[in-house]
């Protein structure tokens, strides 16, 4: 009986360090690349500018982060229809950071 109820609890341990691996940093990056992605398409700022950082180079460095939240604020005034389409992503580790280059269509 000891042997069974050891075995159980070893188990539920081993079972918990399992679940408490975390999600490499790519996979976050591209998840976030998602988010952004449906904020975009959900014509919602907020959710857009949370994810992206400060250095953020839009268009070949022509579009900040600021720039991108004040462009789907305009669309939101306007009742615009957003769609955000995501092309491929290629994500690079740089030093302690990473870089993600992608392409992000919007049409309304």
């Amino acid at each position: 009986m000891r042997k069974v109820l050891f075995l159980l609890v070893f188990g539920g341990l081993a079972l918990c360090l399992a679940g408490c691996r975390r999600t490499p940093d790519e996979q976050r990056i591209r998840a976030a690349i998602e988010v952004a992605r449906t904020a975009a398409a959900e014509v919602d700022a907020g959710g857009l500018t949370g994810v992206l950082t400060e250095d953020f180079d839009g268009n070949g460095g022509a579009m900040a982060t600021k720039d991108l939240g004040n462009l789907l604020r305009l669309a939101r005034f306007r009742g615009e229809t957003v769609h955000a389409v995501l092309g491929p992503i290629e994500v690079e580790p740089r030093g302690e950071r990473y870089i993600a280059r992608f392409t992000v269509t919007l049409g309304g």
